[in-house]
Parts: structure tokens; C-alpha cells; sequence
């Protein structure tokens, strides 16, 4: 793509067309469904503010903790994730529910 050489531009374009199509429609299927983790995602997107303000600051703290082992580092990882979310989502309720709102506009 770097270089501009297509094999076969029709079928680049129609590839790209049919991709924006099955992504906008998965993506319409997916908001219908009210669970728990759609909640949370329209969640941060109403805060984003805050997630960004804060999201650098918790990950220098856990970023401390690695190993060598590749399999163990991977769960670390997600449970580095998982405590993140945790703690801006905690962040965010505090901030919402105080004085503090005022610096972020709110």
C-alpha cells in the first residue's frame, strides 16, 4: 500500500467498501445487545477525559512489574489492564461525585 501497486484496483476498492459495510453493521448488532460491558464502554467515552489524564500516570506505576517468563508476562499484562480500568473507573467516581469536576469542564 506504501508504494501505490494494487494487483487488481477493483477489487481493492470493493474489498474496502464491503469491510466499511460489515464493520458499520457489526458494530450496530453489538450496540443492541444492553450487557454489562457496553455500559462500561459508553462509560469511559462519556468520561474519556479523565481516562486519558490519568491513564499514564497509573500505568508508570504498573509497568514496575514485569518477568522473563513470556507466558506469565502475558497474564501480568492483563491483569495490569484489568487493575487500571479498575483504578479509572474508581478515579472517575470520585471525581464526578466532588468539587473536582470543575477540572474537566464539568
Amino acid at each position: 500500500m506504501r508504494l501505490g501497486i494494487y494487483g487488481n484496483e477493483f477489487l481493492f476498492y470493493v474489498n474496502a467498501i464491503l469491510m466499511t459495510l460489515f464493520l458499520y453493521l457489526l458494530c450496530k448488532f453489538i450496540s443492541n445487545f444492553k450487557s454489562c460491558f457496553i455500559n462500561e464502554i459508553a462509560y469511559i467515552g462519556k468520561n474519556s477525559i479523565v481516562y486519558l489524564g490519568f491513564n499514564q500516570l497509573i500505568l508508570i506505576f504498573l509497568k514496575k512489574i514485569s518477568v522473563d517468563n513470556n507466558w506469565l508476562n502475558f497474564l501480568l499484562k492483563i491483569l495490569s489492564l484489568m487493575l487500571c480500568l479498575g483504578l479509572l473507573h474508581c478515579i472517575t467516581k470520585v471525581i464526578m461525585n466532588s468539587k473536582l469536576k470543575i477540572l474537566i469542564g464539568k
